[in-house]
């Protein structure tokens, strides 16, 4: 029982706030006692319905804030209410009471419907009309009378068991984000309303912590964690398309003008200064160093100011490879840090101070920045966001995002240790970065480039840079010291390069694929993979039957291991089979089946994978053939062609991860490009990867007890990331998946309860790695609503200097002791 004891002189106040979709919001207060928590009790049409406990962080809530409550009501109870009202537990004394209009559910009765606000500018849902099912639908976003903006059912979901294209997900504008509440009404193209409207939304443009300035001292500690788990909770964020009003926002170095260029927030203010004033600064020097600044191109009218240290500004106008290979030279002796730029860029007007005071705080060898360009699309330009991940050689070799991207200081002393090599320095401009990565490489610094996730430079052409002969060239001179397997070509009318790699000498492979019965399943996997697959050595594929009971299956199965050694292109393949008689438990059974398998590289392969083309395997071998290398991914697809897996990131559904890129098709190309590239992730899926066998046991192999069916992947990559073994997703080896079509879905009430076990376990061990993962970019949104790249976080997360090296709990757990499932001497008998 919840007891609360109120005295007689206790005067307690409440509200309820509004009701938005399924949840109704209000507040409890006693102001004569304004740090107690209440219970609530709410009623529906006089019947207590639920409890709750009034702690929450609300805005509308008097005294700190923290006396919110929320409670959720199911659609059949709502859809019949008349009224809802609140007492405190065990009191009949009514605090606030909300009648329910049956207007709107009469209204909306003959639609399936729902939309929902998160916080955040973002509405998403459902809609289908009954009485007009084949109709096309237009969902519509009013403030008052006012349109604030309309959209198309686009997404598909899954409605009384059939899937239709009735789900929505509409971004609100960044005008909404002025903190004040906005009441929206959301209809259909008829005017009738959807279930859950109107919503009422309240944003703030710097997030919440802005609120807490006049906090007491005592509570300040308190309420920046319960704003920072909200945040975490449920992060806000803001459409691409809303990018200028962002960058205003949070990069006040820019102004913005309205024909879309960037320009220095000085070149708007005035330019007179007094000796005084430059004396003053000069005075402010927080370091010795000397900064080269070389501008391809004459030198821009307004330079740049730097107040922290002595800049010195270069123009370099030849064509002629000799003297840029001389002035370079000139430079790096008598500087202690380069930064070359496109002689159109357009700085942040504290660009520069930013780099160089990052450089003091920071030991490293060269910092660079993320920025923005110009797109045009049909004739329409706009600025677009170029926001990076951490250090990724990989990708760099695809994309020039260092000198050819935003603002890149490196130290001259790491160039300078080409100058008596046969790789030399760089003879052309566009080989500046694959200078610096290759001497990192060979100086084993790597980990000492760091980036700054920062908007500091603005480009005025679009980005990534169609990719010139004179350009592949000079990546490919210092590629073929860095990695003489490795090979780029240009592919997609130039648009990007793609990186591969081939061995003299390819590798056995054991392909690990548990199942139960899933004859279907099976059947195509094996058949795609016999058909299509091509790969120069032996690949043993090892089928762990856990405990299938279908006869038709079972006998597939001898059968498919009776046919022995069969040829693959310039290699053999053969099946083998091996009985797991234990419960379902997905980690055990991959680990059982390393423990079988004999060669040096295996792979994590699901049932429900079907092959595509040839050379899939060779792909991700080769790319795992790198001693920094940990695990390959590969780019899976849904059997309609969209892209089901592109990597994971960090972060998303509160502090799990998530998959990239379910909103692109194959061919698309993706933010910035990276669904057509090779690039370093932080985790990819176990539906389909390799790595080493040592590396494997080395780290625990899956977690058996706190993992044994989901995530056991995500902890597999970051225990591999902690050993600094990179996370490799490749495009090049492209296959269907059709996600956990063996195994179900996680919705009934005990596999719900295991995985929400498994959540938490997650975000025990790793939270730090994935709130702050260095393959995604904090200025983007962590929004569930929201598929990664595709909006802005709202405000950005923690924006400061960092390398491609994970971060662990500041208490990081003890590793899960591993037990292999089984008895592998007595299991091994019973392989076919």
């Amino acid at each position: 029982m919840i007891y609360n004891h109120v005295s007689t002189a206790s005067h307690v106040i409440g509200e309820f706030c509004c009701l938005h979709a399924n949840a109704l919001i209000g507040w409890v207060q006693a102001p004569q006692q304004p740090n107690k928590r209440w219970a609530v009790a709410i009623h529906i049409d006089g019947q207590q319905y639920s409890l709750a406990f009034a702690d929450q962080y609300l805005e509308q809530s008097p005294g700190d804030g923290c006396h919110g409550f929320r409670v959720l009501i199911d659609d059949q109870t709502l859809n019949s209410a008349k009224q809802v009202s609140m007492t405190l537990a065990n009191s009949d004394q009514v605090l606030d009471h909300m009648r329910l209009s049956p207007a709107l559910v009469d209204q909306s009765e003959k639609l399936m419907s729902r939309v929902i606000w998160q916080p955040g500018l973002c509405l998403h849902g459902w809609l289908v009309d009954k009485s007009e099912p084949n109709a096309p639908q237009w969902v519509n976003v009013f403030e008052g009378a006012k349109k604030i903006t309309t959209a198309r059912p686009a997404r598909w979901e899954n409605i009384d068991d059939r899937y239709v294209e009735a789900g929505f997900l509409i971004n609100l504008p960044f005008s909404l984000a002025d903190g004040k509440p906005h009441t929206l009404t959301i209809t259909n193209s008829k005017g009738k309303a959807l279930q859950g409207s109107p919503i009422v939304i309240q944003e703030w443009p710097r997030g919440l912590k802005h609120l807490l300035n006049n906090v007491t001292e005592q509570t300040q500690v308190l309420l920046e964690k319960q704003v920072d788990n909200y945040q975490r909770l449920l992060p806000s964020s803001v459409r691409m398309l809303d990018y200028k009003p962002w960058l205003e926002a949070y990069s006040p170095g820019y102004g913005v003008t309205k024909d879309n260029n960037i320009v220095n927030a000085d070149s708007v203010k005035s330019k007179k200064k007094n000796k005084a004033a430059k004396a003053e600064a000069s005075k402010s020097y927080i370091t010795t160093d000397k900064v080269a600044v070389l501008w391809l191109g004459a030198l821009p009218v307004d330079l740049p100011k730097a107040r922290l240290a002595q800049v010195q500004h270069f123009s370099f106008q030849s064509k002629d490879n000799i003297d840029y290979q001389a002035s370079l030279k000139e430079v790096i002796e008598s500087h202690q840090w380069l930064i070359q730029l496109p002689a159109e860029a357009r700085l942040a007007d504290n660009a520069l101070d930013r780099i160089i005071a990052t450089l003091q705080e920071e030991a490293c060898q060269a910092l660079y920045s993320d920025f923005s360009f110009n797109e045009t699309l049909n004739g329409f330009t706009r600025i677009e966001a170029a926001f990076l991940p951490a250090y990724d050689p990989d990708r760099l070799w695809q994309q020039d995002y260092l000198f050819g991207g935003g603002v890149c200081a490196a130290r001259t002393e790491l160039l300078a240790e080409l100058l008596d090599t046969s790789a030399g320095l760089p003879k052309q401009p566009e080989a500046l970065s694959y200078a610096l990565l290759y001497s990192a490489h060979v100086n084993d610094v790597e980990a000492q480039i760091l980036h700054l996730p920062e908007p500091l430079l603005h480009r005025p052409d679009s980005w990534p840079v169609p990719v010139t002969e004179q350009a592949l060239q000079a990546r490919q001179h210092y590629l073929s010291y860095y990695d003489n397997a490795m090979s780029l070509n240009v592919v997609k009318d130039k648009e990007y390069l793609s990186l591969t790699r081939e061995l003299q000498q390819w590798p056995d492979v054991t392909l690990i694929m548990p199942t139960r019965n899933g004859l279907k399943l099976v059947k195509e996997c094996l058949d795609t993979f016999f058909d299509k697959t091509e790969y120069p050595s032996h690949v043993t594929i090892l089928v762990l039957d856990n405990e299938s009971d279908d006869e038709k299956a079972v006998a597939y199965f001898a059968e498919q291991a009776s046919l022995g050694v069969r040829a693959i292109g310039r290699g053999t393949a053969q099946v083998k089979v091996a009985q797991y008689p234990y419960p379902f438990n997905y980690s055990a059974i991959n680990n059982f089946g390393v423990e079988l398998a004999t060669t040096e590289i295996i792979g994590l392969l699901n049932n429900d994978i079907e092959v595509l083309h040839a050379d899939w395997l060779c792909r991700m071998v080769a790319l795992l053939d790198r001693k920094e290398t940990g695990v390959v991914g590969a780019k899976l697809l849904w059997p309609n062609g969209m892209v089901q897996h592109g990597g994971v990131i960090g972060g998303q559904y509160d502090g799990l991860a998530g998959h990239v890129g379910n909103e692109w098709q194959k061919d698309d190309n993706g933010y910035l490009g990276m669904n057509q590239i090779t690039q370093r992730f932080t985790m990819v899926t176990a539906a389909c990867l390799l790595l080493r066998k040592a590396d494997f046991l080395r780290v625990g192999m899956l977690d058996e007890r706190a993992f044994p069916v989901a995530f056991n992947d995500v902890d597999l990559c970051l225990k591999m990331r902690r050993l600094n073994k990179a996370v490799v997703w490749t495009p090049n080896a492209e296959l269907i998946h059709a996600e956990s079509a063996s195994r179900g879905k996680d919705d009934q009430p005990e596999k719900a309860a295991r995985a929400q076990r498994e959540q938490t376990q997650l975000r025990q061990r790793w939270l730090s790695a994935l709130m702050q993962d260095p393959a995604y970019n904090p200025n983007l949104s962590l929004n569930l609503v929201n598929a990664p790249y595709s909006a802005l976080a709202l405000p950005p997360r923690e924006r400061v200097a960092r390398n491609n090296q994970i971060l662990l709990q500041p208490i990081m757990l003890a590793q899960a002791e591993t037990t292999i499932g089984g008895n592998p001497a007595l299991l091994k008998e019973n392989m076919s």
